[in-house]
């Protein structure tokens, strides 16, 4: 009776401390445009304030299809600059930062300019977590022009993302009209996954965005964990009480 007893109390507590968090990622700053084949990374924090630092993080890299040797929108994915501002990401793919010298076409990467878009090419920001987040995460994107996004999670995200043609690649999800200044779901991400590549629609040509926060929802690791909960302490201590008076009773 008390190995069942003991039994329930260990699992309970591990229920406990497998119970899932919601994680915020802040994503604007001073940064700057950025450079070719940059990356960032961004602490994960369990509150909206963005004091309390968790286990997570997440690596940040853009991806355009702008060609820069014909100075026109390519096929495949290149190498582009993941640039920051205080409204958030954007992309400054290789039409968009000039670097073929005396084209006509280039323009600016200096806020506000430098956004996630598909005038001219398509931009992208992948996403790697440093371990798996749960199905659906929310993004909160700011200094919009339409919203229309198109995204791939977890296993749909290409293996190789350089050469990737966004417009044939399988897997893909498009989604609509995700606002301004506000919490969306990604109703397509489902399952657990380490990995999104998320930008400005596919097939349109006049959606452009800054990428400023997401959350999503976590389960840390149980070799990651820090300081058990307080539940999760007093559960296992209960669990270790009853093993102590079930032996003492066995000796006397």
């Amino acid at each position: 009776m008390l190995t069942k007893y003991v039994a329930g109390l260990v699992f309970a507590a591990s229920l406990a401390s497998a119970a899932p968090i919601t994680v915020y990622f802040k994503f604007s700053g001073g940064g700057g445009a950025g450079t070719l084949d940059n990356t960032l990374v961004f602490q994960g924090y369990s509150d909206v304030g963005f004091t309390n630092a968790v286990n997570l993080t997440v690596t940040a890299k853009a991806y355009g299809t702008g060609d820069n040797t014909t100075h026109t929108n390519g096929t495949t994915l290149r190498t582009a600059a993941l640039g920051q501002w205080g409204s958030g990401l954007g992309v400054c793919d290789q039409i968009e930062q000039g670097v073929v010298s005396g084209k006509s076409a280039t323009r600016s990467c200096s806020d506000p300019h430098h956004r996630v878009d598909n005038e001219r090419s398509l931009n992208f920001v992948h996403l790697q977590f440093s371990s798996p987040v749960n199905e659906n995460p929310y993004v909160w994107l700011d200094y919009v022009g339409d919203t229309d996004v198109s995204y791939w999670w977890g296993s749909n995200v290409p293996g190789t993302i350089l050469g990737t043609n966004p417009t044939t690649a399988a897997g893909r999800k498009d989604q609509y009209d995700l606002g301004e200044d506000q919490w969306r779901k990604l109703n397509d991400a489902t399952g657990s996954s380490g990995s999104l590549l998320f930008g400005a629609k596919v097939g349109s040509t006049n959606d452009k965005f800054k990428f400023e926060y997401m959350k999503v929802q976590w389960e840390e690791p149980p070799n990651d964990q820090g300081v058990p909960e307080p539940t999760t302490m007093s559960l296992m201590g209960a669990a270790l009480i009853a093993v102590g008076l079930y032996r003492r009773g066995r000796q006397a």
